[in-house]
């Protein structure tokens, strides 16, 4: 099964997906050019985040390694060990290994499992680490990135990883920290009571937005800085106190009920959002607010076989939009609307890639035992059979 968000290479060209079997690029332009890379670090690959340059891939894997390579996969330089005693890391358990991320300078990465460590990877070295990790999940603040805010259910801190041994300054627990577009301010939740919050990257300074219609549902900052999209049914537009701008007008087709996901594309001229409400994916232009419906192709592998995961990744330029709909990864053309290529995600490491005829454009070379079990129901979408139909067949 798919794991994590896939990431497009900087030059947009290549798209990059991984399971625990390996990584593996997709050209988008081409279905036939596609490398698989396998596991470049020992054991089952966990997460692969590239540089901010795009000209190194960090890859965690089970038991408690991070292997850094090149955008073809050759390893650079020995893996990196999250444990103090590198061998103990085989005690590990994927669930352990939380959190991987480049520090704004392309040198220095922050791994977490039970202990916090960031690693200096040009020296090959960890350069300073806590344990056990404040927190499960960390950010570098977009304004000040030698500052790490680690976010858990039991409290937000921040650590000033130069200069001090452990984090000096802790707050109520917080959600998800989503910089504003300048980088100046951050957009969270308590996590109590779900309350958005608008708070400076120290920590210091917070704003909450009272409404209590903004409890729920995602929001999304717009380019302005200025403004949020917020999840409600219908859509709105809101102020950084949380007042009412501007509501989106429903189109029919288009299911805004139970927003889990919303995403600014990176030229700002588009949002995608993801409704619990039908498990359907729907795309806004900025320019006109006019809504419009991105269809998925109901994939169930994930009944048996992986879990769901249901962010919407851009290509760089914003011209091209990534689906991973449970074990599935769809290209779309946003310029058309139309979808372009599917990409299966099977058993044992394999993959198909198929038009949304069901033409099937490249496989992998073991996967003619699975590509077989596509079909298309009643309503003209396309399909894998159930777990269980796979495997009594």
């Amino acid at each position: 099964p798919l794991l994590g968000e896939p990431r497009f290479s900087h030059d947009g060209k290549r798209l990059f997906a991984h399971d625990m079997m390996g990584l593996a690029a997709y050209d988008i332009h081409d279905a036939k050019k596609v490398t698989h890379f396998g596991g470049p670090g020992p054991g089952h690959l966990v997460h692969a985040v590239f540089s901010p340059k795009g000209d190194k891939i960090a890859v965690g894997s089970m038991p408690g390694y991070v292997t850094v390579c090149d955008p073809l996969g050759q390893p650079i330089g020995k893996p990196l060990s999250l444990s103090d005693d590198p061998t103990k890391s085989g005690n590990m358990h994927p669930g352990d290994f939380w959190h991987l991320s480049w520090h704004p300078d392309g040198r220095h990465l922050l791994a977490i499992a039970h202990a916090a460590v960031l690693f200096d990877v040009e020296e090959g070295k960890r350069v300073a680490s806590l344990s056990p990790s404040p927190g499960n999940s960390a950010a570098f603040a977009p304004d000040t990135p030698d500052h790490i805010i680690f976010t858990s259910p039991n409290g937000t801190s921040l650590w000033r990883w130069k200069v001090e041994r452990e984090p000096s300054l802790r707050v109520d627990a917080l959600g998800q920290l989503v910089p504003s577009p300048d980088g100046k301010v951050l957009l969270t939740r308590g996590m109590g009571n779900g309350t958005p919050i608008v708070i400076s990257t120290d920590l210091k300074t917070r704003t909450p937005l009272a409404p209590e219609d903004l409890k729920g549902p995602a929001l999304c900052w717009l380019p302005d800085g200025k403004h949020f999209l917020a999840g409600t049914n219908p859509l709105t537009i809101r102020s950084l106190d949380g007042a009412l701008v501007e509501t989106i007008n429903p189109v029919d087709g288009v299911n805004t009920a139970s927003v889990e996901k919303l995403q600014l594309s990176p030229d700002g001229k588009s949002i995608v959002g993801h409704a619990r409400g039908n498990n359907r994916f729907f795309l806004l232009n900025l320019a006109d607010k006019r809504l419009s419906a991105l269809p998925g192709i109901g994939t169930n592998l994930s009944v048996h076989y992986g879990s769901h995961y249901f962010a919407a990744v851009f290509s760089p330029d914003g011209k091209y939009l990534i689906l991973p709909e449970e074990s599935t990864l769809t290209y779309w053309n946003l310029a058309t609307k139309e979808l372009e290529q599917i990409v299966l995600f099977l058993p044992d490491g394999q993959h198909v890639i198929v038009s949304p005829a069901g033409e099937v454009l490249a496989r992998s070379k073991n996967a003619e035992q699975y590509y077989r079990y596509l079909v298309e129901d009643k309503t003209g979408r396309l399909h894998l059979k159930s777990a269980a139909e796979f495997e009594r067949q």
